[in-house]
């Protein structure tokens, strides 16, 4: 299912109920992926692309959101400060009532080479916590 593609508006791919993975850039990718290794496992996932970060799409996250029982925010920056505080904050905010939960990459400096692989957020983190 494709949603709105305007700019300022958020993009939502799947038809999935049970949880909505909510993302930007590349974790859009990864969480498509992630989202059909979910589907094996008997949950239905569906990607919200938030496509804007400055402003936040809020009315159209907040809107997505209600549908859905849980939301994972799949934030490939840092723990600290990344914008998935900023997504779970206008959730709780809005009075949002299902689960909330989110994966980040680790703090670290930026790593280069093969260090990226033990702190940037991976595919596997994101089936990992979306299952759970």
């Amino acid at each position: 299912m494709l949603f709105r593609s305007q700019p300022g508006s958020v993009r939502v791919y799947g038809t999935g109920e049970d949880v909505l993975l909510v993302t930007f850039g590349n974790g859009v990718r990864m969480s498509l992926r992630a989202a059909r290794r979910l589907s094996a496992r008997g949950v239905q996932a569906a990607v919200l692309d938030l496509q804007w970060l400055a402003p936040l799409p809020l009315a159209e996250l907040l809107a997505c959101a209600q549908s859905f029982p849980r939301v994972l925010v799949v934030d490939e920056t840092r723990r600290s400060g990344g914008v998935s505080e900023a997504v779970v904050t206008a959730l709780v905010d809005a009075g949002y009532r299902g689960r909330i939960s989110r994966v980040t990459s680790r703090d670290s400096f930026v790593p280069l080479g093969p260090a990226a692989a033990e702190v940037l957020l991976s595919e596997d983190d994101v089936v990992s916590a979306a299952a759970e």
